[in-house]
């Protein structure tokens, strides 16, 4: 199983791809395996059990806010990446997970990340996951969770929300920050419909009737094949004024 398997090896390591499902997925279209079953999960297992990669779940729940359950997450191991070393004299690229987890809040957001980092390129958008943070003209700092750029070649901050409880004087200052950076047009990806209409709520209490442009989605819905007005993945969109919708 040498060229299978190392196949796939490389691909995790030129892709620094952490999601064992998406791993999966886009093993078996290279392979030419019509659907992810029994023999990728076999591969998996061997180059686990040859310790060239690692399998870990950093979740705190089983269940994750966009519905079903957490994946498991893989990386390879030093091993792994000597592997690749001897097989293609480069060194791989940083893991996704790994890369954006000092980013971000919790193993939850940075999952969360990744999977509307996907959403947004199935879309059309170019993502950047690692933009720069933005110095504000009053001295404050404003770090986008996402950037992407649409096909008129503008650059867009895209904030990435999870459902869970959060501090509200941190949050106005994070809405404030986020109005002044993207000169109100925003970007926002929920996990869930109950985060975005918190979200919402939360935009109309801290930004009022300012001159806005709002984009709002959530992958929960999105995962239904919920689309908004133009086969959109935006759910809903508000020009000034008040938010509102479903």
């Amino acid at each position: 199983t040498f060229e299978r398997d190392s196949s796939i090896l490389k691909m995790i390591a030129d892709t620094g791809l952490a999601r064992r499902p998406v791993i999966e997925a886009q093993a078996a279209e290279q392979l030419g395996i019509k659907k992810a079953g029994g023999s990728l999960q076999a591969l998996m297992t061997r180059l686990e059990d040859l310790h060239l990669i690692e399998r870990f779940r950093p979740w705190t729940a089983d269940g994750a806010g966009t519905g079903g359950k957490f994946p498991d997450l893989v990386r390879l191991t030093d091993q792994g990446r000597l592997a690749f070393w001897l097989l293609t004299s480069q060194q791989p690229k940083a893991n996704e997970y790994d890369l954006l987890l000092e980013r971000h809040v919790s193993p939850e957001h940075t999952l969360l990340n990744l999977q509307a980092a996907d959403v947004l390129r199935e879309a059309g958008y170019q993502v950047n996951l690692t933009p720069p943070e933005i110095v504000l003209p009053d001295g404050g700092l404003f770090r986008p969770d996402l950037a992407i750029v649409d096909d008129q070649g503008a650059t867009h901050f895209v904030e990435v929300e999870r459902d869970v409880d959060k501090n509200l004087e941190q949050r106005q200052a994070k809405w404030r920050n986020f109005y002044q950076a993207s000169g109100g047009r925003m970007f926002i990806v929920c996990d869930n419909r109950s985060c975005m209409r918190n979200i919402r709520s939360e935009i109309n209490y801290c930004l009022g009737n300012r001159s806005l442009v709002v984009s709002l989605t959530n992958l929960a819905d999105l995962q239904t094949g919920k689309r908004g007005d133009g086969d959109r993945i935006w759910l809903e969109v508000k020009q000034k004024g008040k938010l509102s919708g479903f």
